[in-house]
């Protein structure tokens, strides 16, 4: 038997059923695989980077996290997502930028005046050709990103850069090299990574004892070994030419290249700062870099003066060769380095007030800087950059190279943030909007640490102003989900529910986060396609209906929006644009041709700028530009449906006596006419009434749709020659089944894919139908493709207009409303190789966000409507999206991206949130938070100053999940809130109220409802732990409080108990009818409460001692389960007095959180070594009493806490059988679903990602070393967990990529340097693949397993969670 057959053998052996029988007890473990997907990213950010990595005429930004990167447009006072790369499997230690942008016209010499002006003068035509030219054909940008990356032993930088290709899709291109690896992580090159300003070399260092020295090939040399007719050659993209290791001694706490002389070509220096012992020493290493690495020559160490404290930035002069060293106070300036007489002076920081006083003991630190542009005659004589400090204060600094050392220009700022690393001035072209070379401000940018970032625009002598906020919930310290029940006046008015029926249905997941008074928050976490809000107004209640129309009066900056209220009446609105970024509304009902005494049935304009607006009387027409009008009114009939096709300014109308009517308006002498069909006389009569009508043009052909009261939707072929021709009709089955809406759109307009549209249709009981029509050749094809429920109201149905690819073409997307949710809609068909089509369906939810309401929730939708890109101006309104909720009419932004994000809805919270959980007693959020009070007392030593003492005080509050009832936030009354009396309190929401002395932490919160004696007590149960200063020990408490709901705004409050303890109380939770088990330091305690007397009392139950303390508890009867701070699981059982432990995680690891999984018998367990568990509970404990390990998942963060929720988005239906969704949250503000899966299951996934792990499409970094296993999944705990994130690389490529991808993998032959590790053929792996598909899957109609496989990877992985 050769090696391959023995282990192929091995694998089969081990997979044997029963292979892990536990013989202690003849209990056998499941086996059972755990799927793991991120379901919301970090959003922690590293670092900013301005760099132009796609195209010259692109201006990127980069934000740089731990494991992934996304590129965003600068759009001038906005940034866009453009592309999110996150398939690098490694960690990012540090990143910078080589090669130079083009000179923007900000930064170019006065003499080039009449360039500027010239360039200023590019007309809307030459912009497009900008646009073109990004696609014309693949090429080297101006600028290549550089990453130093950790991947476990193999180290290594990354160059890469995107571009597009041939079908306008961003790919990405990259170069590996690897770095030398020391067993010593302090050793480790990566940590640090400076560029050569002129791009002629890198180094790399590592924290101690050494760093390399690479020599770049210039940006010119690799286009023109790159770039080809063909396209960019893969293999010829090496940018390094050269390497050298340097040693030297101490830590490297800084490294940079200096600027040398314009004059001096090719001169480099790199300056390192060096720490050895309490000393600090500067290294300048020089050479030429037209020689050889082995020339480079050190000068002696520069020692910095004893009284410089530790630098914490070190800044490149570039008019001269000198540099800054910036500590916590003062600037030490450097300069002359090269010229034998280096000179060197302190410039004292100006002392700026503190954001949040009391925050911390110590003054903040400066984090980070950055220098904005200038033209390139004044970058020759002066420097300037902003330093930014962690708390958000920015300092303008401006140097004048004669004027060294002295400062030219110094300015304070702010951005209102925490900062840490990530901050960066924007670069700008300037086209079009700086005149003379020069900029009027500088746009700044940062990502917040403990807060959100912001894009902020500072100017001179004006106060910042913000432009978009960047969103940040890390470190997510708590989250909870929530079945908020719909707001009553008061409890009297509820209905009699039972408790437990509130806990079905939809859940909604909310996290705190966030630091200080100005930046804790409390957020409801959701996932779609933000819709941010530019301006929004009061507009009648009741509208029915929304119409946009460009300004009949004929003014280029202004546009129109039609609205039919329920009084008979339309308002006609116009939204003027001043030339600003705000936009001025005005009502306006003074025109000509416009019936504003009727109701509105349709309104809109067309491509031959004609405005219709078509009432129950009246169809009325006119031309801005020609100033012609035209009405036609209906004698007989009265209108009840009309629709509107812009493309040929067609209507299609349905009168009250079921009869169809189809015109076409066109403009002859100047004049608007109207033509009908040749049998407008005798019309098309309906056997039912009509329920909503559409028209839609399909290369030369009209077709019409109409839905009846019957259930039905007919389809006609109509034309002003043919009339109405019936060509089919399909039939709506279910209860309430009336087509109330309709939008056909296209998968891709501008091709002949096949099926070409789908025919999306909203039902009156809420669910939307949707059918693939195909209409080429005079073969009309109408298929029911999917069925979705979306709620018990009719569905609005829209065109996306702002997916339309060209004038006359089909939008490819839908909107869809339905009682409060908004969602947009696409499909993707494939042909199959059986000839057979598959569709599959995305929707994503839409959130309404407003940048000036952080905490706005969208409720109930009344009317949406879009202006059509392609008739209107787009620097008006064009694409955006008006949304009607509740009375405010809104001008929405959305986000035209294919992926969904984050989006989340913040709720202030005056101090730094600890915990959160959902009230079903009251239907309100409770969070816990530290809040930070200075008293300033006579200091006893100098009796002249003031001495400042740092309080930090234990806060709760209640807050609507909703958001509707919070209030201003002041700073807490602390002597009047104090809530440790026992007398009833009313307690209003979003009123912070203290709980406890100074030095007091919340640790938890828990809801309980324990019964005595029949009677149950709604209660609130606090564990703390008090910290003192005077050296005592540490010590804790059980508060207990009871609470009712008053009316909607007040909760009413009372404490009933405060047990103290001498040890802090880590974690508690409910045992039994009315019993506590928690953790008072290392003892596990159990107390009940009982009725004595009719007193209420606790009794004290048992003990036992643990050898480290407690962190979560949860129970499920007799059982008490434990995670603590040295074991991940512990199990104890309550038999008579005693707890008896049962078992534990036999590994020891540190413990974070479990969660039990009874179906099961599992508990899923999270602890500190980034580990997610599933342990075993058999059904008598084993003999070792050491729970068996049934997988084990790595992640890259640890999981802090683990949650069950009937969490899912608005507009998915679940079975109320089906589990609960399992998420687990981590301190970097990540979310990751938990799905348990069947072992069938899991071999099938394992084994696509096990041959995933080996493509270089799908892991394009670390392919060439896939973990040691076979193809063939492996039982072993380790090999039971499935990446989902990974498989969604898969799929992400859509449907017929995914199939040709994973069938290129099975038809791989197999890699003889990785014997051992796969089959012995590629037909040997095909057959072993289809038999496990046999196996896991369904009989299925399709002949193709792989399509079947595909059909089964999107719905187990891209079936949405949130």
């Amino acid at each position: 038997m050769d090696g391959i057959q023995a282990t192929s053998a091995a694998v089969a052996a081990e997979n044997l059923p029963g292979a892990h029988k536990d013989f202690d007890r003849g209990y056998t473990p499941p086996i059972s695989g755990l799927l793991v997907r991120t379901v919301v990213p970090s959003p922690l950010v590293r670092w900013i980077l301005p760099a132009r990595i796609r195209h010259k005429n692109k201006n990127d930004v980069v934000f740089i996290s731990d494991r992934s990167i996304e590129v965003k447009e600068y759009l001038g006072d906005s940034l866009r997502e453009v592309i999110t790369k996150d398939d690098f499997d490694s960690t990012i230690r540090a990143a910078r930028v080589i090669g130079t942008p083009p000179i923007p016209l900000t930064a170019k010499k006065p003499n080039d005046l009449d360039a500027i002006i010239k360039e200023e003068e590019v007309d809307e035509a030459s912009a497009d050709s900008m646009e073109l030219d990004v696609f014309a054909s693949p090429e080297v940008p101006p600028q290549i990103l550089v990453l130093a990356m950790e991947s476990g032993s193999k180290d290594k930088l990354l160059f890469l850069f995107a571009y597009y290709d041939l079908s306008h899709r961003i790919r990405f291109l990259s170069f590996e090299h690897p770095l030398l690896y020391h067993k010593r992580y302090a050793e480790r090159l990566g940590k640090l990574v400076a560029v050569d300003p002129r791009s002629r070399a890198m180094a790399v260092a590592a924290t101690s004892g050494s760093f390399i020295v690479y020599t770049l090939k210039s940006m010119a040399q690799l286009r023109e070994e790159v770039e080809s007719p063909a396209g960019l050659l893969q293999d010829k993209f090496v940018p390094v030419l050269g390497e050298r290791l340097m040693k030297l001694d101490g830590i490297i706490l800084r490294i940079e290249f200096l600027h040398p002389r314009r004059e001096d070509e090719y001169h480099v220096i790199l300056l390192v700062v060096i720490s050895m012992g309490e000393r600090i020493k500067l290294r300048v290493y020089d050479w030429d870099s037209s020689k050889d690495l082995q020339t480079i020559k050190t000068g002696g160490d520069l020692l910095v003066k004893a009284n410089k404290k530790c630098p914490l930035l070190l800044i490149p002069f570039t008019m001269t060769t000198g540099f800054i060293l910036v500590s916590e106070d003062a600037m030490a300036v450097y300069w002359n380095i090269m010229t034998g007489s280096i000179k060197s002076d302190r410039l004292r920081l100006e002392h700026q007030d503190i954001k949040e006083p009391g925050s911390s003991r110590k003054m903040p630190l400066f984090t980070s800087w950055a220098r904005p542009t200038r033209r390139e005659d004044w970058n020759l004589e002066n420097d300037a950059f902003y330093l930014c400090r962690e708390d958000g204060s920015v300092k303008f600094v401006e140097f004048h190279r004669d004027n060294l050392p002295r400062l030219t220009k110094s300015e304070v700022g702010g951005i209102s943030i925490n900062v840490d690393t990530a901050f960066a001035v924007l670069d700008d072209d300037g086209i079009g909007k700086y005149h003379m070379g020069g900029r009027s401000y500088d746009m700044l940018v940062a990502a917040g640490d403990m807060s959100g970032g912001i894009l902020m625009r500072f100017e001179a002598r004006k106060w910042p102003e913000p432009q978009q906020s960047i969103p940040n919930w890390a470190p997510m310290m708590d989250f909870c989900t929530a079945h908020v029940a719909p707001d009553l006046e008061s409890d009297a008015a509820r209905p009699s529910v039972s408790y437990e029926s509130q806990i079905h249905g939809h859940e909604r997941l909310f996290g705190c986060f966030g630091r200080g008074k100005d930046h804790g928050a409390v957020g409801e976490i959701q996932t779609g396609v933000e819709a941010s809000s530019r301006i929004n107004f009061e507009v009648n209640s009741g509208i029915t209906g929304m119409w946009i129309l460009p300004d009949v009066s004929g003014s280029p900056n202004s546009t129109c929006v039609l609205m039919t209220d329920p009084e008979d009446m339309t308002t006609l609105l116009r939204i003027q644009n001043n030339g600003s970024s705000a936009e001025e509304i005005v009502d306006f009902e003074d025109l000509c041709g416009i019936d504003l005494d009727s109701v509105t049935l349709a309104a809109g304009s067309t491509l031959a700028n004609i405005v219709i607006q078509i009432t129950k009387r009246s169809m009325r027409a006119l031309s801005p530009t020609l100033g012609s009008r035209f009405i036609h009114t209906f004698e007989r009939e009265t209108i009840k449906l009309a629709h509107i096709e812009g493309q040929s300014s067609a209507v299609l109308v349905a009168t009250n006596n079921n009869f169809l009517h189809y015109g076409e308006f066109f403009i002859t002498n100047r004049e608007i006419a109207l033509s009908w069909e040749a049998d407008q006389n005798s019309p098309f009569s309906l056997s039912s009434e009509a329920s909503c009508v559409y028209l839609v043009k399909v290369e030369q052909y009209m077709f019409a749709f109409v839905g009846t009261t019957a259930g039905q939707l007919h389809l006609f072929s109509v034309g002003l020659e043919t009339g109405f021709l019936l060509i089919l009709t399909r039939d709506f089955h279910e209860e309430f089944g009336i087509c109330d809406s309709i939008a056909v759109i296209a998968r891709d307009s501008e091709t002949k894919a096949w099926p070409l549209m789908a025919v999306v249709c909203g039902l009156r009981n809420g669910s939307v139908h949707s059918f693939f029509f195909d209409a080429i050749d005079n073969n009309v094809m109408l298929e029911l493709t999917e069925f979705r429920s979306l709620g018990t109201t009719t569905v609005t149905i829209r065109s996306d207009a702002s997916s339309c690819s060209g004038p006359g073409h089909l939008c490819s997307r839908a909107l869809v409303s339905c009682a409060e949710d908004i969602c947009r809609l696409y499909y993707q068909p494939s042909r199959l190789a059986s000839k057979q089509t598959v569709i599959h369906s995305v929707i994503q939810s839409i959130w309404l966000s407003a940048l000036d309401q952080p905490g706005f929730r969208q409720s109930s939708i009344m009317c949406i409507a879009q202006s059509d890109p392609w008739i209107f101006d787009r620097d008006s309104v064009s694409g955006l999206l008006f949304c009607i909720n509740d009375s405010r009419l809104h001008l929405t932004e959305l986000d035209y991206g294919l992926r969904s994000s984050p989006i989340v809805r913040k709720m202030p919270v005056p101090g730094t949130p600890s915990r959160i959980i959902f009230s079903r007693l009251v239907n309100k959020l409770v969070v816990a938070f530290t809040t930070i009070r200075v008293r300033e007392s006579q200091d006893n030593r100098d009796r002249e100053r003031s001495r400042k003492t740092r309080l930090l005080f234990p806060t709760l509050m209640f807050l609507d999940p909703n958001g509707r009832h919070m209030q201003d936030l002041q700073e807490p009354p602390y002597g009047i809130s104090d809530l440790s009396t026992s007398n009833p309190q009313k307690l209003p929401l979003g009123v912070p109220k203290n709980i406890g002395p100074s030095g007091t932490k919340v640790l938890g919160l828990m809801e309980w409802r324990p019964s005595v004696l029949g009677k149950e007590f709604p209660l609130l149960v606090v564990n703390t732990l008090r910290a003192r200063r005077d050296g005592r020990a540490d010590s804790g408490s059980i508060q207990v409080y009871h609470i009712t709901r008053g009316t909607p705004n007040i909760v009413v409050i009372e404490l009933k108990h405060n047990i103290s303890f001498d040890k802090p109380v880590y974690s508690l939770a409910s045992y039994g009818a009315s019993s506590l088990v928690f953790c008072s330091g290392t003892t596990l305690c159990l107390r009940t409460m009982t009725d004595v007397d009719g007193v209420l009392k606790w009794i004290l139950m048992p003990s036992y001692e643990l050898n480290t303390r407690a962190i979560h508890i949860s129970v499920r009867e007799p059982y008490i389960y434990l995670s603590t701070a040295s074991n991940s699981v512990m199990v104890f059982k309550v038999e008579d007095t005693l707890l008896v432990p049962q078992i534990s995680d036999a590994s020891g690891r540190p413990g974070f959180h479990h969660l039990l999984v009874p179906s099961h018998s599992l508990i899923l367990a999270t602890n500190m070594e980034k580990t997610v568990m599933g342990l075993w509970q058999s059904p008598e404990p084993p003999l070792d009493n050491s729970s068996r390990t049934v997988f084990e998942a790595v992640l890259p963060e640890s999981i802090r806490k683990l949650c069950e929720g009937a969490i899912k988005p608005p507009w998915l239906t679940i079975p109320e059988t089906s589990p609960k969704a399992i998420i687990g949250s981590s301190m970097d503000g990540s979310f990751h679903h938990f799905k348990l899966l069947k072992e069938e299951t899991w071999r099938l996934l394992r084994f696509i990602q096990n041959m995933a792990e080996r493509n270089r499409t799908i892991c394009p970094h670390t392919y060439a070393e896939p973990p040691a296993t076979h193809i063939e999944p492996s039982v072993r705990e380790k090999c039971m967990d499935i990446k989902g994130d990974l498989l969604y690389r898969l799929l992400d490529r859509g449907p017929p990529d995914t199939a040709a991808l994973l069938r290129d993998m099975l038809e791989k032959e197999p890699d003889p340097d990785r014997r051992g590790y796969d089959f012995d053929t590629r037909e040997a792996r095909q057959q072993r693949f289809f038999d496990i598909v046999d196996i896991a899957l369904e009989p299925t109609s399709l002949q193709d397993r792989i399509e079947a496989v595909v059909g089964f990877l999107r719905r187990e992985i891209l079936l949405p969670v949130l």
